[in-house]
């Protein structure tokens, strides 16, 4: 993983004029790819589970899958679930860990994910 942070850093600043901003924008649009798959992964994780653990609970949250929720009401019960740790009440350990892992990955994920659209926007209008 240091080898990887060397080679974006490099060709981050190949360009002398690259700004801080443009930097800052290139960083979390790679990380964000790079954590892409693992993301997927975990998410799918969580959902087996839960359907094969708590099958009750993955039908109340409208049997969510790993591409499509099937509806609004699904995906928004779906984010409540962990919003509200709902999942700690579930009586399974291992699934509130990993549930807990899962909702401290995707409020990262999402906190990169502003950064780069923040980053893109101060580049495009102090640019401009």
């Amino acid at each position: 993983m240091p080898e990887l942070t060397a080679w974006i850093l490099f060709f981050a600043y190949l360009d002398a004029r690259a700004s801080l901003v443009a930097t800052l924008f290139a960083l979390s649009a790679v990380a964000l790819l790079v954590l892409a798959l693992p993301g997927f992964l975990l998410h799918r994780a969580v959902l087996h589970r839960l359907r094969e653990d708590h099958p009750g609970t993955w039908k109340l949250l409208g049997e969510p899958s790993i591409i499509y929720h099937g509806s609004a009401a699904t995906t928004l019960a779906v984010t409540r679930f962990f919003r509200r740790r709902e999942y700690e009440h579930l009586g399974d350990p291992s699934l509130a860990s990993l549930c807990g892992f899962y909702r401290a990955f995707t409020s990262v994920y999402s906190g990169m994910f502003f950064v780069m659209i923040a980053s893109f926007c101060l580049e495009v209008l102090t640019q401009g």
